[in-house]
């Protein structure tokens, strides 16, 4: 079967061939044709941006043809930069046409590297080098291209990044002593009757409070404390099994080290502590300094993720952090009129301060 679809292809692309040849002259035959239909900057991170093109083919013959590769070599300051080559197929069907779709990953540590004053500049101009090949036949027609060529040649604008990430007025408020009382009679309730007898009433929730108030302020005290005043007062259990409530805020500094106005209105956010989850969220309160934006970050986590790793951070006051964050980011007009993906992972260190 497959023997017989070949002699066909082979016979209609002959068939081609000599209506092409026995045309008056002057005479243009039907070429199959390829267009640029989208080149677009579609995400961005603060490693990297992702930029999407398609390619529309359109195929004149009576028979399918595919595309063997497309090759893109990218430009900076008319210098080469790098090259890419997809060599998967697409079936163009008889008559018919398709959407070639094609993607380029552009690493910012790369363009930094590449390009000479980088920091000062708010864009770089870039050429990219497109060549879609479509593949006619097998390479059994004498006299007719194995394969035939279609080159573009486009430019675009990209916005230049190089962010710092940081955070500062860090502070945590504990529980007060009504919410603290709450808690423990909620969990006494929830425990065997025999067991609620023995609540001691020597230690009351107000130094409960008021040991967790001075282990967020950094006062030196053993670990052990915050969990032996809990169990005076209810035998059997520790602060980490009640529900108690911590609130958290603090500001997100994200500072482009470029002209680049990163310009964004809301955040999704997770925050995560010594590598410990501790609040998700989003945020409207975000300002601009210049060419810094503030995000301040308020959430609540319980009393249950106080870890070990946590409870030394609040001793120590010095904590490692992981911020995820998303947003829409509206850049020059000249570089993408609708707003972008801004999606990043940062990590580092910073201090827990005073409260």
């Amino acid at each position: 079967m497959t023997r017989i679809v070949q002699t066909l292809s082979a016979s209609l692309m002959l068939a081609l061939v000599s209506t092409c040849a026995s045309a008056p002259a002057g005479l243009e035959v039907e070429k199959p044709k390829a267009s640029l239909n989208k080149v677009e900057l579609t995400s961005l991170s603060f490693v990297d941006m992702d930029l999407d093109f398609q390619v529309a083919l359109e195929n004149p013959y009576p028979l399918e043809l595919r595309v063997a590769s497309v090759k893109a070599d990218f430009l900076i300051d008319a210098a080469p930069f790098f090259s890419v080559e997809s060599v998967e197929e697409l079936s163009v069907e008889a008559k018919g046409s398709a959407m070639l779709p094609f993607q380029l990953k552009l690493a910012f540590a790369d363009v930094i590297a590449a390009v000479q004053s980088y920091a000062q500049k708010d864009s770089i101009d870039t050429e990219i080098q497109l060549v879609v090949t479509v593949r006619l036949h097998g390479g059994t027609i004498p006299g007719v291209p194995e394969t035939w060529d279609f080159p573009f040649t486009l430019t675009k604008t990209l916005p230049t990044i190089k962010p710092s990430v940081g955070i500062s007025d860090f502070r945590v408020e504990g529980p007060n002593t009504a919410e603290v009382q709450a808690a423990i009679e909620a969990k006494a309730k929830s425990l065997a009757t025999t067991t609620t007898r023995q609540v001691k009433r020597m230690v009351t929730p107000e130094r409960v409070a008021s040991v967790i108030d001075s282990l967020l302020r950094g006062e030196q005290q053993p670990r052990e404390v915050i969990e032996e005043v809990v169990e005076e007062v209810l035998p059997d259990i520790t602060i980490r099994d009640l529900d108690l409530k911590f609130a958290i805020e603090f500001t997100l500094n994200l500072d482009n080290q470029t002209p680049t106005a990163l310009l964004f209105e809301n955040l999704d956010f997770q925050f995560v502590m010594n590598e410990e989850p501790l609040i998700t969220g989003t945020t409207t309160e975000i300002t601009r300094e210049g060419n810094r934006s503030k995000a301040r970050i308020r959430g609540e986590f319980s009393s249950r993720s106080l870890s070990d790793s946590m409870l030394t951070a609040f001793q120590t006051r010095q904590a490692s952090f992981q911020f995820s964050g998303k947003t829409q980011v509206k850049l020059p007009d000249i570089i993408r009129v609708e707003p972008v993906t801004l999606d990043f992972t940062e990590t580092g260190d910073f201090s827990l301060g005073t409260n």
